[in-house]
């Protein structure tokens, strides 16, 4: 590992990448003006999402040999043997980015040999949330910040996908657009905890677990699996908030047969 100060120069240095990024965002967003493409069925590519990771490219030159592995770019394995990767999402919820609503972000964790050391989560209309080490920082972009209706936050594309009928009526939700966001509103006490059902990349939610980690919160998968980063399978849904409430609410859900029923083809 480096030591504090050249880890507080990477820490600043990606910082202003980051704030750049969520900025740019906001900007081509507030045009009215862009481009959308579909990768495939429900998982659009904005204009946004691209200028974004063509600015974030540089969190590489930071760190010599370190990989950049981003979900607009492809990934060609050579991170599985590195010692230090960019787990990168240039725009994390670009279905509400499309809409205009203010609940997307930039999501960014640098990892060393597979433990998050840096992790940063940047929604333009609200706030910059991030950990250098174990510090956690929130700093204000914007004024936007969600109600607080009820004590978990879900997936808005999930809740209309009726992924959480049978759970609506025994647990108190609401939808939030963008899972790094949820996370990372989670980790600054907006809300006690976080549940998706569907199956994650690590690009979705390592910048925002970093932050869980760090404010001596529990995130796992639906099996109560903690995270081990850059690794080649995908991540089995996400619960993480206080560890007592997440704790519970894995002894009293079913949370991975939900989860089995709406994802039958994702190997476990």
């Amino acid at each position: 590992m480096y030591g504090d100060g050249m880890q507080d120069y990477i820490a600043d240095k990606a910082l202003l990448m980051i704030r750049e990024a969520a900025f740019t965002a906001r900007k081509i967003g507030e045009s009215g003006q862009f481009s959308v493409q579909e990768k495939s069925a429900n998982n659009p590519l904005s204009e946004a999402d691209l200028e974004a990771d063509k600015i974030l490219r540089g969190l590489a030159d930071l760190i010599p040999g370190s990989v950049y592995y981003s979900e607009e770019r492809e990934d060609d394995n050579t991170r599985l043997n590195s010692n230090w990767v960019w787990i990168v999402d240039p725009i994390d919820g670009t279905l509400e980015f499309i809409e205009g609503i203010p609940e997307y972000a930039v999501s960014v964790a640098l990892v060393h040999r597979g433990e998050i050391c840096f992790s940063a989560v940047a929604n333009p209309y609200d706030a910059l949330f991030y950990r250098v080490g174990t510090e956690l920082v929130e700093e204000r972009l914007g004024d936007y910040r969600p109600d607080c209706l009820a004590p978990l936050c879900i997936s808005r594309s999930e809740a209309k996908s009726n992924l959480f009928d049978s759970l609506s009526e025994q647990m108190d939700l609401q939808a939030v657009g963008s899972i790094a966001y949820k996370l990372a509103l989670v980790a600054f006490g907006v809300f006690e905890g976080v549940i998706s059902l569907r199956p994650k990349n690590e690009w979705d939610v390592a910048g925002g677990i970093g932050l869980i980690q760090a404010n001596g919160m529990v995130a796992c998968d639906l099996l109560g699996r903690m995270p081990v980063w850059n690794q080649p399978q995908r991540v089995a849904g996400v619960l993480a908030g206080e560890r007592n409430k997440i704790m519970g609410l894995m002894s009293q859900h079913p949370f991975l047969g939900w989860f089995r029923q709406k994802n039958p083809k994702f190997a476990l």
